[in-house]
């Protein structure tokens, strides 16, 4: 539960910009303060008087920063990783370290995807021909489909697994790998 009133004693350091809706949350708890760049030289002075610590992008939470906290309350990274964050500090100090399992997993996947039809459809061929204005370039270079292909993925957490589902509407027969998936999973691909 928010405060009634943001405590402006306290801030909320961020390691880059957060959006507008984000922001609006974050004020009821204490002034928002953007780092201009994620290193620890930039954010060590920052943390005498923050209560939350968001780690986006390259940004860290390191083992001085969070010993300098002495407000700390909670560690975010606004991300599906935690390797950035000083996991050992955060726990010694009982800073809990929350993450979003999952963002981004869609978005990335369908990246992924739009690079194997660019590949399959070699688009980078065809659009400098068709720019060049070789029209007969289409007689010496057929395009491949994906369906019918058999493509391999290593990995099959919430960005695998989101490709695979895409692959299957291709027709794609999908191949995967990863020791760590439960074999139902790997069934499902």
């Amino acid at each position: 539960m928010a405060p009634s009133q943001p405590d402006k004693s306290l801030d909320i350091v961020t390691t880059g910009p957060v959006d507008a809706a984000t922001a609006a949350i974050l004020a009821t708890y204490g002034n928002l303060v953007i780092a201009t760049d994620g290193r620890e030289a930039t954010l060590l002075p920052m943390m005498d008087k923050a209560v939350g610590l968001i780690v986006r992008g390259g940004g860290v939470a390191t083992r001085a920063m969070i010993f300098g906290a002495p407000h700390l309350r909670v560690i975010g990274r606004s991300g599906v990783g935690y390797d950035s964050v000083d996991v050992g500090a955060a726990t010694e100090r009982k800073i809990p370290l929350v993450y979003v399992p999952g963002a981004g997993a869609r978005a990335v996947a369908e990246a992924a995807m739009a690079l194997i039809l660019a590949l399959a459809k070699n688009l980078t061929y065809w659009d400098r021909e068709m720019r060049a204005g070789n029209w007969q370039s289409r007689f010496h270079s057929s395009p491949k489909d994906v369906a019918g292909s058999v493509i391999g993925l290593v990995g099959l957490g919430n960005i695998g697994s989101a490709l695979a589902d895409l692959l299957r509407g291709f027709d794609a027969r999908v191949l995967a790998y990863d020791p760590l998936a439960p074999t139902e999973r790997a069934h499902g691909v």
